[in-house]
């Protein structure tokens, strides 16, 4: 069995608030635990239906209590976890009214409109949740994935007009080339604040918004398909090559546009070792070898020290040779 790359998951009472998420539940921080999981599984892991039932309940409550931006927001992020969309929409906009110009509202409303399929709608709260932000922070602090979020309601609304855009558009604005080994894409799109994102920047957004959308969207989707191919281009650049394989494997049944490059890349780094470990094995070795002739060496010395003059010829040729070789050593 080959080695597998794992990552560090921490998993919370409930999940705090923060930059990368579209759906954005306030909470105080808790203290977390950790678990070790694949970062197949981790994509896929997500809170269960009664978790947020006791969420939505224990919100409801405190809404009814007191009437304030916490608890409301909360308690709309946990009915859209629970597929009451009509009922999350209604409270979301009074929040709104009451609660006007509020980051976590906007980014809320966006990702309502989308699972509700209205996508201009939902282009347009996104794009104020940024402007929000823009006005909230520095250009160089916003870092979430909304230039993401954007780019698939790009996406979304080209392919209702046109069924081959996503044969002609990559929704992530990446190209790994057609080969059957990706490559470093040239250039890279810009993020919430208009700068150019690095490699790691876009990984980083496609494996949030791929976790949040795994609990939403189920295969075959070409779009979510296209994303978890790109997500699987950029490990496997940065040469995670098993968890690569994984994720191309996890793209196939969503249908991705490029499906045969795919299931090319896939087959390619399911079948290639891991030239890390390799590596770390040959330099063992040969930090093995070196210590072996080292020892000889030191034995053969302690050989020659001993070795009575009048036996030299009995050495035989090479070991007659190496004497002298010795000898000669000790002179100098």
């Amino acid at each position: 069995m080959k080695p597998r790359f794992w990552l560090s998951v921490l998993i919370l009472a409930a999940p705090p608030m923060h930059s990368q998420a579209c759906l954005r539940f306030l909470e105080e921080e808790v203290s977390p635990s950790v678990v070790q999981v694949s970062l197949k599984d981790s994509l896929q892991t997500h809170e269960s239906r009664s978790v947020w039932e006791e969420r939505a309940r224990v919100r409801k409550e405190e809404a009814d209590k007191q009437w304030d931006f916490r608890s409301q927001n909360n308690l709309t992020v946990a009915l859209v976890h629970l597929g009451r969309l009509d009922e999350a929409l209604d409270r979301m906009e009074t929040v709104e009214r009451n609660y006007p110009n509020q980051i976590a509202t906007a980014y809320n409303l966006g990702t309502v409109y989308e699972l509700k399929n209205d996508l201009p709608k939902a282009q347009f709260w996104i794009k104020k949740g940024v402007e929000r932000e823009f006005l909230a922070a520095s250009k160089n602090h916003l870092d979430g994935t909304e230039w993401l979020h954007l780019r698939i309601l790009d996406a979304k609304i080209g392919q209702s007009g046109d069924p081959n855009f996503l044969q002609k558009h990559e929704v992530s604005g990446l190209d790994f080339g057609s080969g059957r080994v990706p490559t470093v894409p040239l250039t890279f799109p810009a993020g919430n604040g208009g700068k150019a994102l690095t490699l790691t920047d876009v990984q980083v957004s496609l494996r949030e918004q791929l976790h949040e959308r795994l609990e939403f969207v189920k295969a075959p989707d070409p779009i979510m398909g296209d994303l978890l191919f790109d997500f699987a281009n950029t490990l496997a650049v940065s040469g995670s090559m098993e968890d690569a394989a994984e994720i191309y494997q996890m793209a196939l049944p969503f249908a991705p546009s490029r499906a045969a490059l795919a299931k090319t890349r896939f087959d390619y780094f399911a079948g290639t070792p891991n030239y890390l470990l390799i590596g770390c094995l040959c330099s063992v070795a040969l930090g093995l070898t070196g210590i072996f002739f080292v020892k000889r060496k030191k034995l053969q010395q302690q050989e020659w020290q001993t070795l009575p003059v009048q036996n030299l010829d009995d050495l035989g040729p090479e070991r007659k040779t190496a004497y002298l070789d010795f000898s000669q050593q000790d002179d100098r």
